[in-house]
């Protein structure tokens, strides 16, 4: 019993050295461990806000941009496929949409600029025909305001076409005649295209 105390006390004083030694290989290891936890989870912070601050970063960029009249803004999509992705998407769509209801609008506008100045020609052409023409010509709008009076027809009626134009044809006519206006301008309506002819008594 003695001899089994005494092996047992050497075996305790030989672990009881050993204590320190094993302490500090756990302290290293659970550091290791830890410093290893710490890295992963800033290396997958890193990892994240690169995956969502940029593509927003790019986004709030392509807006300001976009609000300065640049649309040829496009994003690269690739770098998120989450809903990150699925916005830059959008906005690429948008950019496209934008782009495209542009190009339509400065279409549109140049064809109407174009039949606005052939509309223009036309006008001059027929204010120079009507100046040279023998026969009196007058001519009102839908609303019945005089908008054409050429010289033959100031000679022939001895009015100025400036008292004239932009006046309701009622308010020149006395009323012998205004009724029969009024039968040609209600006759005019009807037809539309056709020419019709009225005798003048």
């Amino acid at each position: 019993n003695l001899e089994s105390i005494s092996r047992g006390l050497d075996e305790y004083q030989q672990i009881k050295l050993l204590k320190k030694p094993i302490q500090i290989t756990y302290y290293i290891t659970l550091s290791i461990v830890a410093l290893l936890v710490i890295f992963c989870a800033v290396w997958f912070g890193f990892y994240l806000a690169k995956t969502i601050t940029i593509p927003i970063m790019d986004l709030a960029e392509g807006a300001r941009r976009v609000a300065g009249g640049d649309l040829t803004v496009s994003i690269d999509s690739t770098a998120a496929d989450d809903e990150i992705g699925s916005l830059v998407e959008a906005f690429n769509k948008m950019t496209r949409d934008l782009r495209s209801s542009r190009q339509q609008l400065e279409l549109s506008a140049r064809k109407l600029s174009e039949q606005n100045q052939e509309i223009e020609a036309r006008r001059q052409y027929m204010e120079i025909v009507l100046k040279n023409v023998s026969a009196g010509v007058i001519a009102t709008d839908a609303e019945g305001m005089i908008t054409t009076f050429n010289k033959s027809a100031e000679q022939m009626l001895s009015l100025d076409a400036r008292g004239v134009l932009e006046k309701h044809y009622e308010t020149l006519l006395v009323t012998e005649h205004l009724q029969f206006a009024e039968d040609i301008m209600e006759r005019v309506t009807a037809v539309r295209d056709q020419t019709l002819e009225f005798p003048l008594r």
